[in-house]
């Protein structure tokens, strides 16, 4: 026994010599023997745990050899059969020796039927609405943005005059009911269209006239780019005149020699 059990024992002996403890040093005694217990029993539950978590590593590892054995077997039996089959010349006069393979492109998740019936179609020229759709669509926004791209070079620069203001807004709304055509078209494409990430947004047509309209050709950049090419013209046309004229005095001067000397 303790030392601190024994003077709770000697301070809870009565006059017959009893012992007879009070109920908190009973409380006290009886919680230290309960965690005491508690301790052991942890301790004996991680003794396992770790007893079983070595045993699960060393199978892990008994697994993990035993497969790759059984891996290099099969690649070494494999390997070995290839080998047998090319010295019996198996492998001699197959059928489409020399000739290309046959690339098919194949959807996996379309059924038999479904991919037959895809074929014929591709191969009797027959196109799915939704790509002729996107074909036309993307044709016409160029075309819009060409249109307007042509509609502006003869204004004048950014910002525009009162003059070429009221022209600008003209030839916005002259295309705009062609924009409004377009964003049908998208709609109706966008409800066909069998994948999520082939949909298109809609033509942002106010976006589109103020992009050109600060970035596109004006009348002056324009009358610039003329005046530079004739410009070069000239020159080069100088050019030609100078050495046409200096082969002509040449051939003066050794006609004049000639005649000279006879």
């Amino acid at each position: 026994m303790s030392k601190t059990l024994l003077r709770i024992s000697l301070r809870h002996l009565d006059q017959a010599g009893v012992f007879r403890p009070t109920y908190t040093a009973a409380v006290t005694m009886s919680s230290k023997a309960a965690q005491k217990n508690i301790a052991t029993q942890k301790a004996a539950i991680n003794e396992k745990i770790n007893a079983s978590d070595k045993t699960l590593m060393k199978k892990e590892r008994y697994r993990k050899k035993r497969n790759i054995k059984t891996i290099y077997g099969f690649e070494r039996m494999a390997e070995d059969l290839i080998q047998e089959s090319v010295s019996k010349g198996e492998f001699e006069n197959l059928s489409g020796t020399g000739k290309p393979l046959k690339t098919q492109i194949e959807n996996p998740y379309v059924d038999f039927m479904t991919q037959k019936l895809n074929e014929v179609l591709i191969n009797n020229g027959f196109t799915p609405e939704w790509i002729t759709l996107a074909k036309e669509i993307d044709e016409e926004i160029d075309s819009l943005k060409q249109e307007i791209r042509s509609d502006r070079m003869p204004l004048g620069p950014y910002p525009l005059s009162q003059a070429d203001l009221i022209k600008w807004e003209k030839i916005c709304e002259l295309n705009r009911d062609i924009a409004s055509s377009i964003n049908i078209k998208i709609n109706k494409y966008n409800m066909i269209v069998p994948l999520l990430n082939k949909q298109k947004v809609h033509v942002e047509f106010d976006k589109i006239c103020e992009d050109i309209l600060k970035n596109g050709v004006h009348s002056v950049v324009k009358a610039k780019s003329e005046s530079v090419g004739k410009t070069e013209y000239v020159s080069s046309s100088d050019g030609v005149d100078l050495f046409g004229a200096i082969f002509k005095t040449l051939g003066d001067l050794i006609t004049f020699k000639q005649k000279k000397n006879s």
